[in-house]
């Protein structure tokens, strides 16, 4: 049963997922077509704003910038797999060794535990009445 819900919550994300990369394709389209317009009726504006772009990336603070977000996520990609992996093996434990439903008898309390006190409460299921003991 529970592979039944997992199996429908990953269709719906793979689903949710289809839609937006469509959508997301769509408005990339949208922005290349429009894009290319412009430059066709302004070729020498493209031009001019694609050289200050480049100066702006080749001497600005923007390089910096992103070179250092570009080598932080470097780093971070064996902690991030190494976290992934474990998270991985605790999910395996998991099915392999489901944890432990609480013992409880049909009025809902729990079922006594030998301990070493003297008296203790027993929901005994012939009685109709919890005794001491």
């Amino acid at each position: 049963m529970s592979t039944d819900k997992s199996a429908d919550s990953i269709k719906k994300f793979e689903d949710t997922a289809n839609q937006a990369v469509e959508a997301l394709k769509a408005t990339y389209e949208q922005g290349r077509v429009t894009a290319e317009e412009k430059i066709r009726e302004y070729p020498i504006a493209a031009v001019a704003g694609a050289a200050a772009v480049g100066f702006i990336f080749r001497f600005g603070v923007v390089r910096g910038l992103l070179g250092l977000t570009l080598r932080l996520a470097g780093l971070s990609v064996k902690p991030l797999l190494i976290v992934a992996a474990l998270m991985k093996v605790v999910d395996l434990m998991k099915e392999v060794n489901p944890p432990a439903a609480p013992s409880t008898t049909t009025s809902g309390r729990r079922k006594a535990v030998k301990s070493s006190a003297p008296l203790e409460l027993v929901d005994a299921p012939e009685l109709e009445n919890p005794v001491l003991l």
